[in-house]
């Protein structure tokens, strides 16, 4: 009975160390899910920036060579 007793103890302690490891391991997935989800945002912001000044770019250059002509 006596190791019977010392055996659940040392299972427990286990399950208790191996949870906090998972649980450990899921809040730094998460915190990199977050991060790559942040950067992805301001990767669709900075295109829409980008294509803006490229059209604004686009027309200068018509413009520039429209009074050239």
């Amino acid at each position: 009975l006596k190791s019977l007793k010392a055996g659940s103890q040392d299972t427990i302690g286990g399950v208790v160390i191996l949870s906090s490891v998972t649980a450990l391991l899921a809040a730094l997935g998460g915190q990199q899910f977050d991060r790559v989800y942040r950067y992805a945002e301001r990767l669709l912001e900075r295109l829409d920036r980008d294509k803006e000044i490229r059209g604004a770019l686009e027309n200068i250059k018509f413009l520039q060579n429209s009074s050239v002509e």
